[in-house]
């Protein structure tokens, strides 16, 4: 009896393991460990079902008010109804992470939590950002059964959740007002104009630093926070600067002798671009006017003392010679003023009407032509460089390359490049064919010229158009439908002129009784020329009309062909 005991015992135990095993297909991990065992399935399963993502969220707490405030990743279309185990899985043992990175946690899609990476955050690892300490979100570190060290939920949002106010709460919190994502240096957004103190000349070259010096740290930034300082211990000072006067930045190398106010005679482009009040430099012999306004005294007065005589007689006093002598020798000599004003050496007051007048008028197309185009910049032996207005070659020569490469220099050494172009418009040709050795005519006449010259070596350095010279014979340009029946004897080419004209192919000069050994005359005379002179094909395959050789005897044609009897 006490054995039948022991057997049913065993089995019992035995079908329990079964039941166990069939149950729990693996460990949880060690975040689930504490719901191990049968007693906890319902935690997390619905019987007969998978896992409930209800049950899920009803422990993570945190997440579920994410999803009903539509906030985060996990309210993302991406997710929506999926089943939290899907990305989630469990019993894989205790050491198996729970999270499940589709390509990798580097590759994520930050974008789908509703904050989007960009600038250096998106160069930044994870873990810089999702740390314990700068998790802000009261309703995750409350949390008893998250794993706040290994979370990525509760991070703020705001600059200064993550990094210390470097500005110690001289200035606003709004970081991105004056900072963008891309670098903390330089400020991108700040404009110095909306403070109090715009910057305006010599000090917007200025380096922040100068006039905002580093003060000592009264307090640390706070433990965990993000710190971009440069220099360990300081920070610089925005608020309580002295602006009303020069004198709190600026050393008065006067000692005080002109008084304060250092703006009577100073100003922000520079301390020598002095401003003397009450002074009207046209009571001078040389009242300033364009230009010479704005240019500083020491330009002029060299010496350093305005009193000091300065010669003013001529531009050349002053200026150098732009031209390099170009002008000397024309009337006005070097008179700058005839071209230039004070108030800008350029554009030059040089008008198309004064063109005219000179050694080369400017016509057609030349009219549209930028000044610089044609006077363009030269260097003399010495290396300085200025425009060039003497020429001494004024054909188009001088100005352009010869396209045609010596072919019609006959021509060009007559009437030069005009002698078929104008300035209009270099496509625009009037040349007469007639001085040619082959004038146009017939059919001749109203072909395209590219018909004959040709474009050799297209695409190339040596493309030219084949102008001279150029081959006379038809057959050189057409080819010969006579399969070469008609060349002359020792010549190799068909004297095509023999039978036909340039006006017209089929407006024959070929008289059958005076050009042929074979005279029409009588039934002759009046047959088809077709009948007789039948189409051949010859050895490779092309088809041409034979007209000799002929059989000359009656039976060549009539014989065997009851239609010929007669």
């Amino acid at each position: 009896m006490r054995v039948k005991v022991i057997y049913w015992l065993c089995g019992i135990l035995l079908s329990a393991m079964q039941t166990v095993a069939q149950l729990s297909p693996g460990d949880l991990s060690k975040f689930h460990a504490s719901l191990e065992g049968l007693n906890n399935c319902t935690q997390c399963h619905e019987l007969r079902k998978d896992v409930s993502g209800l049950l899920c969220l009803s422990c993570h707490a945190q997440l579920d008010a994410r999803i009903k405030s539509g906030t985060g990743y996990h309210s993302s279309a991406e997710v929506g109804n999926t089943a939290c185990a899907k990305c989630h899985a469990e019993h894989y043992g205790r050491e198996f992470e729970l999270v499940h990175w589709k390509d990798g946690i580097e590759k994520y899609d930050h974008s789908k939590t509703g904050w989007e990476l960009i600038g250096a955050h998106a160069r930044a690892a994870c873990r810089q950002c999702h740390t314990q300490a700068l998790i802000t979100a009261e309703d995750v570190r409350s949390l008893k059964n998250l794993s706040i060290e290994r979370t990525f939920l509760g991070v703020g949002t705001v600059c200064l959740d993550c990094h210390a106010d470097e500005h110690r709460g001289q200035l606003a919190s709004n970081c991105v007002a004056c900072h963008n994502q891309e670098a903390w240096k330089p400020a991108q957004n700040f404009a110095h104009d909306s403070t109090k103190y715009p910057l305006t000349g010599k000090h917007i070259e200025t380096a922040c630093a100068r006039c905002h010096a580093g003060l000592a740290i009264p307090s640390p930034p706070a433990e965990g926070k993000i710190v971009k300082r440069d220099t360990p211990g300081l920070y610089s000072q925005y608020k309580g600067l002295e602006s009303s006067n020069c004198t709190p930045c600026h050393r008065d190398v006067h000692a005080n002798k002109f008084g304060s106010d250092c703006a009577s005679c100073h100003n922000t482009t520079g301390f020598n671009q002095v401003v003397v009040q009450n002074f009207d430099h046209s009571k001078t012999g040389y009242p300033l006017v364009g230009k010479h306004v704005r240019v500083a005294c020491a330009k002029c007065h060299v010496s350093g003392k305005t009193t000091d005589p300065v010669s003013h007689t001529a531009c050349l006093d002053c200026h150098k010679d732009f031209h390099h002598g170009q002008f000397a020798t024309r009337t006005g000599g070097t008179a700058c003023e005839s071209c230039h004003t004070v108030e800008a050496f350029l554009p030059a007051r040089y008008t198309i009407h004064e063109h005219e007048q000179s050694k080369y008028p400017l016509t057609g197309s030349h009219l549209a032509v930028p000044c610089f185009a044609c006077h363009s910049e030269i260097t003399d032996k010495s290396g300085h460089a200025y425009a060039r207005f003497r020429f001494a070659d004024l054909t188009c020569k001088g100005c352009h390359a010869d396209v045609h490469r010596g072919q019609l220099d006959k021509f060009i050494n007559e009437g030069g490049c005009e002698f078929c172009h104008n300035s209009d418009s270099w496509h625009k040709v009037t040349f007469d064919h007639g001085k040619t050795q082959f004038p146009l005519v017939g059919r001749h006449e109203s072909t395209e010229c590219m018909g004959c010259h040709i474009i050799e070596n297209p695409g190339t350095d040596l493309e030219l158009i084949r102008m001279s010279p150029l081959a006379q014979e038809c057959a050189l340009c057409h080819k010969d439908p006579h399969a070469g029946q008609f060349l002359v004897e020792g010549n190799e080419i068909t004297a095509c002129k023999r039978c036909h004209t340039p006006v017209a192919w089929k407006q024959l000069l070929f008289d059958h009784n005076r050009d042929a050994t074979w005279a029409l005359d009588g039934a002759h005379d009046d047959v088809a020329c077709n009948l007789c002179h039948l189409p051949t094909v010859a050895d490779d395959g092309t088809s041409y009309i034979r007209y000799k050789p002929l059989g000359s005897a009656c039976a060549d044609c009539h014989a065997g062909n009851p239609q010929n009897k007669e």
